[in-house]
């Protein structure tokens, strides 16, 4: 039987990390553009040392998650058709991959979204988004209104790390 946890509300959260003097330079500072926001530093699920058998239904401290218990292993790359369960989105985050999320695009803003893709990039439907594109990466967000190709390309750029795992340092800006 799996315990559940209330979910604490990003408001409320973002409040209480980014009100800690010191910690205020991990939130939402990185720029944003027309169509995305800032960049976003969310805290550590403490829960992120569990590894899971199944994707079971689990709740994480944020939405889409970018910490928290997830499945060993998991081997995406690309673009996927179906949506990936939390469980595997932080897989592929703790192993310094960049995943990029989308709801209702148009064919051109797919094509666009899916030029990103890669060996270190997901890019995966996912209809429960708040927006059109969330870009994640371990501890790391970006949310957009639109798909806006060169902000969420830097955005990769200065979150791909596949050659390191987040838990070495996982509350140091470089994860």
């Amino acid at each position: 039987m799996t315990r559940r946890r209330p979910p604490i509300p990003a408001a409320l959260t973002a409040a209480m990390i980014c009100g800690i003097p010191g910690l205020v330079g991990a939130c939402g500072t990185g720029g944003g553009s027309a169509a995305c926001g800032p960049v976003v530093r969310e805290q550590l699920d403490p829960q992120s040392f569990i590894h899971l058998v199944d994707p079971v239904d689990v709740d994480y401290v944020t939405d889409p998650p970018t910490s928290g218990p997830h499945v060993a292993g998991v081997q995406v790359t690309g673009t996927s058709d179906t949506p990936l369960p939390p469980a595997m989105q932080v897989s592929l985050l703790e192993q310094g991959m960049v995943l990029l999320q989308h709801r209702d695009l148009v064919p051109d803003e797919m094509a666009e979204l899916e030029s990103l893709a890669g060996p270190d990039v997901v890019v995966a439907p996912n209809p429960d988004l708040a927006a059109s594109v969330v870009a994640t990466a371990w501890l790391t967000k970006q949310t957009c209104d639109a798909v806006d190709a060169e902000t969420l390309a830097t955005f990769v750029a200065d979150h791909v790390a596949p050659d390191r795992a987040p838990h070495g340092d996982a509350a140091s800006p470089d994860g």
